[in-house]
């Protein structure tokens, strides 16, 4: 039993960074949860919010946290430990990226988050024009696509020492599976990184008077898109 079980560890270093991910992502979950129930409950007309505190943000709540910060950090995080799992132990400096990903991540949510409390932005999960939200808003969204990036490159990083150690033998599976993931998720989100940096940041700090709203949305649901079909590779290549 000894010996099966050290097979399957994982590095402690490497599910310590992991599962801060993960923490993350289930106080995302229960937040986001009861963001959900409140909604039902003042829409069923069972419930009144108290004074200051509105129904779309509450909504904002629950689509911010839910579609944005409890997949990324979960997804990240499961990845991180799969990579490490499959292909060895991450490098310091693989490491050392995946933390600094993570914090960059956290500082993002807490601002964004703290926008939202305090009502400066309540624009819903798309967040798209011509809703405006708080110039803090934005920057800490972009702080969270600019860390997934970052922990992203663990997972690059990870891949390529690993073929560099072991050319011509097939990637491990996951380790395969979280590469494509990456890459699909760093592609997708060029598209709300540069609506949100180009058009809605300098709107929002009044740098410009008005923003193409068509572009907005499409490059919002650029964002959504790919991703999507990134999870359909992924099932595809999983069934073969």
């Amino acid at each position: 039993m000894n010996s099966v079980s050290e097979k399957i560890k994982v590095d402690r270093r490497d599910g310590k960074l992991g599962m801060a991910h993960f923490y993350v992502a289930f106080i995302a979950l229960a937040v986001g949860g009861m963001a959900g129930l409140l909604q039902v409950l003042v829409r069923s007309g069972k419930f009144q919010l108290p004074a200051g505190i509105g129904y779309y943000q509450i909504l904002t709540v629950h689509g911010v946290v839910l579609g944005l910060v409890l997949t990324t950090f979960f997804i990240i995080g499961f990845q991180i430990v799969a990579v490490s799992r499959t292909s060895g132990t991450l490098t310091n400096k693989q490491r050392l990226a995946g933390w600094t990903g993570f914090w960059i991540m956290t500082a993002g949510t807490i601002m964004a988050a703290v926008m939202i409390l305090l009502n400066e932005a309540s624009v819903l999960y798309t967040f798209y024009a011509p809703l405006q939200a708080h110039a803090l808003y934005y920057l800490g969204l972009t702080l969270v696509i600019v860390g997934s990036w970052v922990d992203g490159s663990v997972i690059i990083m990870a891949y390529a020492a690993w073929r560099k150690k072991n050319p011509g033998k097939p990637s491990p599976l996951l380790t395969f599976m979280s590469l494509v993931n990456t890459l699909m998720w760093i592609i997708a989100t060029i598209g709300v990184a540069s609506t949100v940096l180009f058009q809605l940041l300098p709107w929002s700090l009044g740098l410009v008077e008005t923003v193409d709203v068509a572009i907005s949305r499409t490059l919002f649901w650029y964002f959504g898109h790919p991703w999507f079909i990134s999870g359909c590779c992924q099932l595809i290549w999983h069934g073969m």
